[in-house]
């Protein structure tokens, strides 16, 4: 249950730091006025992922695993955008390093607490 809680609550979170630390580094400052937003759309968008991420972490318990699923999971809010727009299939690879990192944070958390 507490890897669970880790994933679902902590794993959005790090996807947002993460997603506007990979705007500083892409040299695009974040517009800070939509901070909160932000952090609402990381946790819609984000919560099946890290699911995906926890049912892996919880099955193999193996770090490398998890981090697949939780890029994969990730890879897919791209792709269901570009499928309902038309755009959005260039930020693929952007969502899934992010959700692969979350979910190794999230993992050696979950291994860290147990």
């Amino acid at each position: 249950m507490k890897r669970y809680l880790i994933f679902l609550g902590i794993g959005p979170l790090i996807g947002y730091v993460l997603a506007v630390g990979e705007m500083f580094f892409f040299f695009q400052p974040p517009d800070f006025s939509w901070l909160l937003p932000g952090v609402i759309f990381a946790y819609v968008v984000g919560l099946l992922p890290a699911w995906a991420a926890a049912v892996a972490d919880a099955k193999w318990k193996r770090i490398v695993k998890t981090v697949i699923v939780g890029g994969l999971a990730s890879a897919t809010w791209p792709v269901v955008q570009f499928l309902l727009t038309g755009y959005g299939i260039e930020g693929v690879a952007g969502y899934a390093v992010i959700g692969m990192m979350s979910a190794a944070a999230c993992s050696w958390l979950a291994a860290k607490t147990a």
